[in-house]
This record gives structure tokens, C-alpha cells and sequence, in this order.
């Protein structure tokens, strides 16, 4: 616990601030009056009506479901004001885009695949490796995609101040520069089919048995999945492909991305940090990723 920064057990630092105000932004650190950032970008289709739920929503679920009650709604995207006008301005123009064209892409590769109503009732885990950009299309950009997602990062890690703390990302994202993540940071990627959107600020994960622990954080807003470690007291291993070595790439360097060995396609049904099991993996059965009822599957815990 002590790793983690005094502010960040400020009860009054909203993750995604929901009123416009005057603050710090969470990029450049300036006070300013902050605007709305969309998390992920309204590009990618967040901008529509949703409900959030939190984690005692999660565990005040009904006994034998995976169907959530209450919550509060909202409209126009996840959003919060995070980031002045400027900084804004320069994430969505410079690599907005790119993120935008990772979905794609994903989306594609999970159009490929057998259908998530299938997928979902097998409780085993399920990966693929997979290929991005090439002679046909020009390649892909992952300079510019990992500065998005560092700047989502950003904009969710309240008062963690991940920018703040460490000026390489800031640098990274404002200067375009090109240097390794500070300390034990690392970047993971997978894909996913939904159906829940999952956003998880600065955690601790700790293993009891071995004294194995993680600050980490997550965006999961399908097709992509997103992992942050903040810090750990070991080299943390996923499911996913480690991006980390994107913020060496420069900015508009087009290339392909082409993953060593499989990479998880999950679901997002669990509220817990990259967790992807499939609802049959956590002993449920449903028709398909958010289209219903979840049934308790007999004879499992």
C-alpha cells in the first residue's frame, strides 16, 4: 500500500469527474476549466446510453445470476472531465484515429471467429494469435495507438496521477517521445466480446499464498481489452500480448503487428481486473453476450 500515492486514497477524487470544473488536468497537470473525454473515443462507438455498476452492485447481484440490478444510468458515452481543452484536443486529432482503426481490425478478427453464443458456453479458455496491418493496407500505427491508451490511462487514474508522477508518460503523449514505461509499468492486450463494458482504476491485486502483489488498472470496451500494471513486486505475466515496447515505435510509423502466440478472446461478464472467463466458465449458462437472463448451471459452485 505504501507504493501507492497519499492522494490516491482521497475519497472526494472522482475516477471520471461528472460535473464540469476547474482542475488539474490529467495529462499536461495545468489547472484549467476540464472538458468532457470520452473513454474509449466516441469513434468506437461510445456514445450511446448505458448504466454503471459498481463493485457491491457486482456482489449484491442475485444469488445464482449474472444479471446486475440498479445502477445509475447515463447518456452519451462514458465520459468524465479529466483533460483540459488542449490536451483534448491533441489526443483525439493526433491519435484518436488509430485507436479507432485497432477496433476495427479486432472487431473484424472476432467476426472471423466462431459466434460468442457458442464461445460462451465453453468454459475453457480460448485464444488465437492474430495479424494487424500489412501490404494491403499499409500497416498499423502502434506508436500513436499506445499514446491513446496511455492517455485513457490517464484520464482514469484519478488521484493516482499517472502523468503527475511519472513525466515520461506525459512526454510520451505530449512530446511524442520514445522511452521504455518507467519501472515495472507494462501495457497488455486482448480481445474481447463484451458484453459488459469494464473499467477499473489504480487496484491492488494480491496473491496471500505467495506475497505476490499489483497495482493494476483495465479498459475493456469490446473489441479491445487493455491492462495496465502500475507496479508489482514481481514481473506480472497475462493472457494477453504485451504492447509495452509501442512507446519505442514513433508516432506514424506504419507497420504490421503480428502476436507471438495466442491471445485471449474473453468476455466480460466478471467485474474482477482481467478476468475474462465465459459465463460457462463461472458456471452459468446464457444465450448469448447481453441478450438476457443469465440460468445457473447444476451441479457447479
Amino acid at each position: 500500500m505504501a507504493v501507492a500515492p497519499a492522494d490516491y486514497f482521497d475519497s472526494t477524487i472522482e475516477m471520471l469527474p461528472q460535473a464540469p470544473h476547474r482542475g488539474r488536468c490529467r495529462i499536461c497537470g495545468r489547472d484549467a476549466d476540464l472538458t468532457r473525454e470520452h473513454i474509449p473515443p466516441q469513434a468506437v462507438g461510445n456514445k450511446g446510453q448505458y448504466r454503471s455498476f459498481t463493485f457491491d452492485d457486482w456482489l449484491n447481484r442475485a444469488e445464482g445470476g449474472l444479471d446486475l440490478v440498479g445502477g445509475d444510468s447515463g447518456q452519451g458515452g462514458v465520459w468524465g472531465y479529466t483533460l483540459c481543452k488542449p490536451c483534448n484536443e491533441l489526443t483525439g486529432q493526433r491519435y484518436g484515429t488509430e485507436y479507432k482503426a485497432w477496433a476495427a481490425r479486432a472487431a473484424q478478427l472476432l467476426g472471423e471467429l466462431p459466434s460468442p453464443i457458442e464461445q460462451d458456453r465453453n468454459p475453457e479458455p480460448f485464444g488465437i494469435e492474430f495479424r494487424l496491418g500489412g501490404a494491403d493496407d499499409g500497416g498499423v500505427a502502434p506508436g500513436d495507438f499506445i499514446r491513446q491508451v496511455l492517455s485513457m490511462m490517464c484520464s482514469l487514474s484519478g488521484g493516482w496521477d499517472l502523468a503527475g508522477r511519472h513525466p515520461e508518460i506525459r512526454d510520451m503523449i505530449l512530446e511524442r517521445a520514445c522511452v521504455d514505461l518507467p519501472g515495472r509499468m507494462a501495457i497488455h492486450l486482448a480481445l474481447c466480446w463484451g458484453p459488459r463494458t469494464r473499467m477499473v482504476g489504480p487496484q491492488l491485486k494480491v496473491d496471500t499464498e505467495t506475497g505476490r502483489w499489483a497495482w493494476v488498472m483495465e479498459l475493456s470496451f469490446a473489441p479491445l481489452s487493455l491492462l495496465m500494471v502500475l507496479d508489482a513486486n514481481h514481473e506480472v505475466t497475462s493472457l494477453g500480448v504485451d504492447i509495452s515496447p509501442f512507446t519505442l515505435v514513433p508516432p506514424k510509423a506504419r507497420k504490421a503487428f503480428e502476436t507471438e502466440g495466442a491471445v485471449v478472446v474473453g468476455f466480460t461478464w466478471s467485474v474482477y481486473p482481467w478476468d475474462f472467463r465465459s459465463s460457462a466458465a463461472l458456471g452459468y449458462e446464457t444465450p448469448a453476450p447481453g441478450s438476457g437472463r443469465s440460468r445457473r448451471r447444476r451441479g457447479n459452485g
